[in-house]
């Protein structure tokens, strides 16, 4: 039999208080509003918003940062970053602060990339990490380019615009079990816990980071991705986001500040799911971490579902964080095999999957919800299956018996030991066009199972769902 760690899921959170892991370096400061623009934000104030009306610059790393003072009454840049990597591809990081007297939104910095002689050779228009930011709050920003630009010198950025609301009723977040981890291609990660410290449930719109070097300069910054949208009192979510960092210098970044915007909320729905009682975790053939487990709609409502997985080390802080969207209405009923994929430090950082041991999984309701039509199982035909030495591949024609033209269509491989019944491993694909009634379209779902695996001693589940 293969090898595989099984862990308890634990539907709550722990209640005690996790230390932050104190060699990894301290949060500086805590300030409350990936980056995400609001759905349907407040209609703008038709009095605008003053930006500052100098450009500051930041010319290439190891050289003095030159910027105007913040001016009162105004969205000011506070901080500049920039550096390139080996292939000349450049990072533009900063903070931004809201100076005036109003909220606002939809925060949009200029960045500028000048050579030598301050010809402009790359612009872009990139938006504040976090969505909303009240009087006197700060944001990181970034932006990168996607094509060399060897010949690169000079920073600039610039406010360029915004949008003001009413005034937001913060909520008082708190952050703890907080750790760093660095990989082996210069990025970091840091991972921790947001706790809603208020009185009334939350919805966290943003959650962003920056690290800073020994002088205290911000050097890069990230958001995190992902974390739950709505948090009860005294409750809390798992996060992890991922920062690049100047050539060599990943496992030297260890001061951190958190950054977050979240207002106070009244309570969401909530609906009779169920998640097994068992999950099992493994490493594929390539080292990358599986989690799989099952969900299931016991209303008597199609759902839609958002799962997000927090993984913690022995002395309950954050490793990393997963999250996993049911890709298709779930039935009455129904169970929806599911495969927490594609982690970070967990792939990345060989020490970070040696010290997990405990995995929560966690129903984010803020995304879940009633799903407006059904879904309807097909049958499949010509099933074929072949394993090597990483993967198994699955063929095979779904055919649209439903009797209604479906606009999209999955078919999930799940694998089953044969002694206990357990699931294994699990993935899906998508059929590749909508499927009219009566038709037929093939499927090829790639699953990468433990890489001790033995094909004969699993059960294969092939199930066609449609909607």
């Amino acid at each position: 039999m293969f090898k595989r760690r099984q862990i308890g899921i634990l539907i709550f959170t722990l209640a005690i208080s996790l230390p932050i892991m104190a060699c990894l370096g301290s949060i500086q400061t805590f300030q409350t509003p990936t980056p995400l623009i609001p759905t349907n934000p407040p209609p703008p104030t038709e009095t605008p918003i003053p930006v500052a009306t100098d450009t500051p610059v930041a010319v290439t790393p190891a050289e003095a940062i030159i910027a105007t003072q913040p001016v009162a009454g105004q969205v000011n840049i506070l901080e500049m970053n920039s550096f390139k990597d080996e292939a000349d591809y450049w990072y533009f990081y900063g903070l931004v602060r809201n100076d005036t007297d109003r909220t606002i939104y939809d925060l949009q910095i200029e960045i500028k990339l000048l050579d030598s002689a301050l010809a402009e050779i790359y612009t872009y228009t990139t938006y504040s990490m976090l969505s909303y930011l009240a009087p006197g709050e700060t944001s990181p920003f970034s932006d990168f380019t996607t094509e060399p630009f060897p010949d690169g010198n000079t920073m600039q950025a610039t406010v360029v615009g915004n949008n003001s609301s009413e005034a937001i009723n913060r909520a008082k977040l708190e952050y703890r079990g907080v750790t760093l981890w660095a990989d082996d291609y210069n990025d970091i990660y840091l991972a921790g816990e947001v706790v809603n410290g208020s009185a009334d449930p939350v919805e966290i719109n943003s959650i962003a980071g920056s690290l800073t070097d020994t002088t205290g300069k911000v050097v890069t910054a990230s958001y995190a991705y992902p974390f739950l949208g709505y948090i009860e009192s005294n409750e809390s979510s798992p996060f992890v986001m991922m920062f690049d960092a100047p050539v060599g210098q990943a496992g030297t970044l260890t001061d951190y500040t958190i950054y977050s915007d979240a207002m106070i909320s009244t309570p969401t729905s909530t609906y009779d799911l169920s998640l097994a009682g068992i999950n099992s975790d493994y490493q594929d053939s390539n080292g990358d971490m599986h989690l799989v487990g099952a969900v299931t709609n016991n209303t008597t409502q199609p759902m839609n579902i958002y799962l997000v997985a927090g993984v913690y080390d022995k002395d309950g802080n954050c490793v990393d964080a997963n999250s996993v969207y049911v890709p298709i209405p779930l039935n009455p009923g129904t169970t929806f095999p599911y495969d927490f994929s594609m982690w970070g430090p967990m792939d990345y950082v060989p020490a970070a999957y040696d010290a997990a041991s405990e995995y929560t999984i966690f129903i984010d309701w803020i995304s879940t919800y009633e799903a407006s039509s059904q879904a309807y199982t097909l049958t499949t035909q010509d099933d074929t299956n072949a394993f090597d030495s990483s993967s198994g591949v699955f063929k095979g024609t779904v055919v649209n018996n439903s009797g209604q033209d479906l606009s999209s269509a999955i078919v999930i491989v799940a694998l089953y030991d044969k002694v206990s019944g357990d699931l294994v491993a699990t993935n899906y694909s998508y059929v590749t066009d909508a499927l009219e009634v009566n038709t037929s379209g093939s499927y090829e779902v790639y699953v990468y199972p433990p890489n001790d695996l033995d094909p004969a001693e699993v059960n294969i589940v092939i199930t066609a769902i449609g909607a």
